[in-house]
Formats: structure tokens, C-alpha cells, sequence
């Protein structure tokens, strides 16, 4: 009897997310954090502003921290990456498009 105890106790991990499993979006809260960097390296506080609260609204509420150290990581990245490349800065004009359809892409992730 104690073994089939054990043994249910141990089915439904077998079914478990791994911890280390990217959550849903991640990839696009990445690129978003990318595109945040770019825009803090050009003193661009217009799309970071629509950047960070556009995801305050997208992203579930919960006290999980991952999409949030997601974005940061990533916006370093890409902040240190623009300046590194001395590239020129992107008109901000041009990124909302890119912005949209990052963003339309996290909704649909997200199964919202």
C-alpha cells in the first residue's frame, strides 16, 4: 500500500515544467529589453516610457521576477551593445512599428 501511495505522489511530476523552462514571451520581453537598451543609450525617454508601461499592462501580474530580470539583462545588453557599435541612433519614429509588432507578438504568447 505504501508503494502505490509513493507511486501516485510521483505521477504528477512527472508532468511538471521544468524550473529552467523560458516563460511564455519570453523571447519578445528579450527583444523588447533590447530595443529599451537602444533607446536609454540615445536618450530616448519617449520609448522607454511606452516600452515599460506598455509591458506593465501586457505582462501578468504575478511576484515572479523572471520577465522582469529578462528585460533587464537584456536592455543592458542592448544598451551596451549600441555603444559599443557607435552606431547611429534609430529615429523613434522608425521603432514603433517594430515596437507594435513585438508587443502584438507577447499578446499572442500570452494567450491575450
Amino acid at each position: 500500500m505504501k508503494k502505490v501511495i509513493f507511486v501516485c505522489a510521483l505521477v504528477p511530476l512527472l508532468f511538471a515544467v521544468p524550473a529552467s523552462a523560458a516563460p511564455l514571451g519570453a523571447n519578445e520581453v528579450e527583444e523588447l529589453g533590447k530595443v529599451n537598451g537602444v533607446a536609454l543609450a540615445c536618450r530616448q525617454s519617449t520609448t522607454m516610457n511606452r516600452v515599460t508601461e506598455e509591458l506593465e499592462k501586457t505582462l501578468p501580474k504575478t511576484t515572479d521576477t523572471t520577465y522582469d530580470e529578462i528585460f533587464k539583462t537584456a536592455m543592458q545588453q542592448g544598451l551596451i551593445q549600441h555603444q559599443k557599435s557607435n552606431a547611429a541612433c534609430p529615429d523613434e519614429v522608425a521603432l514603433k512599428p517594430r515596437i507594435d509588432e513585438l508587443f502584438k507578438q507577447l499578446r499572442l504568447a500570452l494567450g491575450r
